[in-house]
């Protein structure tokens, strides 16, 4: 079966390596830091949660924290999740 990658469809799959190295931005749009992990619930096959990085420089020093899935939605304009968190949270 032949297909065509120059069509873009529309769906709510995507791969694991497609969302680690995505960023994560704030309303505003400054960016919080990158997805480094999906963490799957291996009974249910449900993403949990995922592994922000953010910080650090050239690798070194980097912090993670890990926010539920559910907090992301995924914004096509920015081509980054979206995270409502502000500097007090």
């Amino acid at each position: 079966m032949q297909t065509d990658t120059s069509t873009r469809q529309s769906h709510s799959l995507i791969a694991s390596d497609r969302v680690e190295g995505t960023p994560v931005r704030r309303s505003d749009g400054g960016k919080i830091g990158t997805i480094e992990r999906l963490m799957i619930d291996k009974l249910s096959g449900n993403v949990a949660y995922v592994v922000l990085s953010f910080g650090g420089f050239l690798g070194m020093g980097q912090k993670h924290l890990p926010i539920p899935w559910a907090r992301l939605t995924y914004d096509r304009a920015l081509g980054a999740y979206h995270l409502d968190l502000t500097e007090e949270n």
